[in-house]
């Protein structure tokens, strides 16, 4: 009788010992799953992720004509959806492009009495315009003996401003011309926004 008790006990013990290393290994495994999960979706939205920069470029054209133009450049995988891009000169924000460039000139009626007439180019830079990865967006080229050197001059007095999103609105700002944007939760009100230290969040 003491050894069939003594048996029972046993099987006993083993399915319970069983069980609970089946809820364990379930466990790890639903763990295991969940972050592997995570990881393809990091690496999902790190794939379509823009790294926007700003930067400008002058020269010369075959005319001899200098010119200047600010560059809307994604470095990054993804397309970059921008969500604003604003020119601050002296402290004010302008309406447009063409208003920074007809301000540092002083006038529009002073643009049009220039000889040779200047070449202004102006691209959409607004809300809704993707700027594709590896791609360059030019949203003011300008070239003039003189209008040009004076929007030059005149890039020590403005403020360039734009804050772009990822398909998955994963957003980025920069508050200036140059690389390295910062990841913002979102694009209202990025210029005070909190850098985001997860972008993932």
């Amino acid at each position: 009788m003491t050894k069939k008790l003594n048996a029972d006990l046993i099987i006993a013990l083993a399915a319970m010992l069983t069980a609970v290393v089946a809820v364990v290994v379930a466990v790890v495994q639903t763990n295991i799953m969940r972050q592997e999960a995570e990881n393809e979706r990091e690496h999902v939205r790190l794939s379509v992720m823009p790294s926007i920069g700003l930067y400008y470029s002058n020269g010369h054209e075959e005319d001899g004509a200098p010119f200047i133009q600010i560059n809307i450049v994604n470095e990054g995988l993804g397309p970059a959806i921008i969500e604003d891009f604003s020119i601050l000169y002296k402290g004010n924000k302008m309406q447009h492009q063409r208003h920074w460039v007809e301000t540092i000139a002083g006038g529009r009626e002073k643009i049009e009495q220039l000889a040779p007439a200047p070449q202004i180019n102006n691209s959409y830079a607004g809300k809704g315009k993707i700027v594709p990865a590896g791609g360059t967006l030019n949203p003011i080229y300008v070239s003039h003996e003189s209008l040009s050197l004076a929007v030059g001059d005149a890039l020590k007095d403005t403020k360039f401003e734009i804050c772009v999103c990822s398909f998955y609105g994963d957003c980025q700002r920069l508050l200036h011309l140059g690389p390295m944007p910062e990841p913002v939760a979102t694009c209202e009100n990025y210029q005070t926004a909190d850098v985001l230290e997860n972008r993932f969040r």
